[in-house]
């Protein structure tokens, strides 16, 4: 290959204007960490790794989907827009080094959307733009010991305003090199940030300053950094095996990055990036509970419900396999739509799914069932809604999609395929028969149980866990808090000694407080009213059908403190009597 070379000025000059994404492309993935490790690299004169371009003939173009390079990162996702190729007669593609470009304009002319760690991702004051900014009285490390090949040599850090200047450190805005084209002006601005150095700063910290500007100066403008290879094939399924070996040395495309790939260069009607890129936004945060499901969901499910190979590799990625998806896609969207609001009216959602795949087999029964939503409340919906609820709580309490999850998938997709299509039930009992051929259970048994009792105050599983205790469904039209029955704060030492519990039996009490059989479900309401009472006191406040709804024992004995362990095993047993009964055991 024969390679050019640019300086990043020139290269981050043509962003947007004459370098464009493909469509393939991925979303931008580095960190602020790795785009400050990138600018040390080039301050110290290291090597950033080859590019490579694509600049495809004349002919070519008119068909092509580009997008613009991004101008500001954020800790939330942020998508590429698209970019119009009007009057841009010779489009550059970047195959390789979208990641490092975009970093190196966030660097000099972007900014960083940074969310303080102390507040929430709703909290619109939690939300800083932020520039990248180098301390130009910061001594560089020397490069003679084996550690500064890891540490970062010279401090770049994100600043929201421009930090006060002081004898120590004196923050200079990295783009702002930009404005110095020459080396006159170099030493002009290097002068001036001087002079605003409080109590006149000695000869060394000036040549400092001088040197890491007129260093900073040299990476930007006159550096070749960016070594580039551009190729000129007319064929886009070649560009894309080219560009699927480029990208394989450095952050690794997921399947789905590989199928998005190949499905944009074959999807004649849509624009699959923001097809699936907007579906993916519309189910985490469009619908009535916040989800936290990837691309990497969507695409395996499109293999799941259009019948295709579940274990996906690029041979499998034939034109015929990529246009029955997109004849299916407006399904697919329906029925993975679907899917998520009913298991969020269940109450699960991003707080408690611990595995996305759960979800497949229950978008692949309603994509089969078009006309069932089992929302509704006549028999055969409320019948199959709670069988599929039963179904997938117990599904992510047995862990059924943990290691081999796609043999798993294939395997209750073969059973869906012949026991749960055009109007038949859900079918559990045959899901379950084919899960336990595989060594695991998603129904009752004594194991189960036993995990079950293990649960405690803080898991993700513990809600769904409370959820099987009772007759309701629709755990998210209402909010429910995970509520301890005996209050957190009846454990205390102090506490339990003034109930008359030794000291001896202390930890056994505290360490069952967190436990399930501790734990029930109540709204914000109810929560807010108990309010950490005693448990024998809120009690005698609540209907007679209370204790009954949540499997409480009636004897009220149980209800003083210094019984906490007769309590447990009492509601214990009501809690495996409720699961026996509605599991068939």
């Amino acid at each position: 290959m024969n390679y050019q070379s640019l300086t990043i000025r020139k290269a981050i000059d043509r962003l947007n204007r004459t370098f464009f994404l493909p469509s393939l492309q991925r979303e931008f993935v580095w960190t602020d960490k790795q785009l400050i490790r990138l600018f040390d690299s080039i301050m110290r004169g290291y090597p950033i790794g080859s590019f490579l371009f694509w600049q495809p003939r004349d002919s070519s173009v008119g068909r092509l989907s580009a997008y613009k390079f991004l101008d500001e990162i954020s800790d939330d996702s942020v998508h590429n827009t698209p970019a119009s190729l009007n009057g841009v007669s010779r489009p550059v593609f970047v195959l390789d080094g979208q990641q490092r470009l975009t970093a190196l304009n966030i660097g000099l002319r972007g900014t960083y959307h940074a969310k303080d760690k102390y507040k929430w991702w709703n909290n619109k004051d939690a939300w800083k733009r932020k520039r990248l900014y180098l301390d130009l009285l910061f001594v560089p490390k020397s490069d003679d010991t084996e550690e500064d090949t890891i540490e970062a040599t010279y401090r770049f850090a994100f600043h929201e305003q421009p930090p006060a200047i002081t004898k120590r450190s004196c923050w200079f805005e990295v783009g702002k090199i930009l404005q110095c084209v020459s080396s006159t002006s170099v030493t002009a601005k290097a002068n001036d940030l001087i002079r605003k150095i409080p109590g006149h700063p000695g000869r060394a910290a000036r040549e400092r300053l001088r040197q890491n500007l007129r260093r900073l100066h040299q990476a930007i403008f006159h550096d070749p950094v960016i070594f580039y290879h551009t190729e000129t094939l007319p064929d886009y399924n070649r560009v894309l095996e080219i560009f699927i070996r480029a990208n394989e040395a450095g952050t690794r495309l997921s399947k789905s990055d590989l199928l998005l790939s190949t499905l944009i260069s074959n999807w004649k009607h849509e624009e699959a990036r923001q097809e699936i890129h907007g579906f993916v936004d519309r189910l985490n945060t469009g619908l009535d509970r916040d989800n936290d499901l990837d691309k990497d969901f969507v695409v395996k499910s499109c293999f799941f419900l259009c019948e295709l190979p579940i274990r996906y590799n690029l041979k499998a990625f034939t034109r015929r396999n990529l246009k029955v998806i997109e004849n299916e896609w407006p399904k697919i969207k329906q029925s993975l739509e679907r899917c998520v609001r009913l298991v969020n009216r269940f109450g699960i959602d991003q707080n408690n799914l611990t595995s996305a795949n759960a979800l497949i087999p229950v978008a692949y029964y309603l994509h089969n069932n078009p006309d069932e939503t089992l929302l509704g409340s006549s028999r055969f919906e409320t019948r199959n809604a709670s069988a599929i609820h039963r179904w997938i709580v117990m599904a992510l309490l047995n862990g059924v999609f943990g290691g081999a999850s796609d043999t798993m998938l294939a395997a209750l997709r073969d059973v869906l395929h012949r026991h749960g299509r055009n109007g038949h039930d859900f079918p559990i009992r045959q899901l379950n028969q084919a899960i336990a051929q595989r060594g695991k259970s998603s129904s009752f048994t004594q194991e189960a149980l036993t995990k079950l009792f293990e649960r405690e105050y803080g898991e993700a599983e513990t809600f769904l866990a409370l959820t099987l205790l009772y007759d309701d469904l629709w755990w998210g039209s209402v909010p429910h808090h995970v509520d301890h029955i005996f209050p957190k704060k009846a454990f205390s030492d102090a506490n339990l000694n003034r109930t008359g519990v030794p000291g001896d039996e202390h930890e056994e009490f505290q360490n069952l407080n967190n436990r399930l059989a501790n734990l029930e479900l109540l709204t914000n309401h109810e929560n807010t009213s108990k309010s950490g009472k005693e448990f024998s006191e809120w009690i005698r406040s609540r209907s007679r059908n209370f204790a009954k709804r949540h499997r409480i024992p009636r004897d009220r004995r149980l209800y003083a403190l210094r019984r906490f362990p007769a309590f447990i095993k009492r509601r214990e047993a009501l809690i495996a009597s409720r699961l026996r009964s509605l599991f068939g055991n």
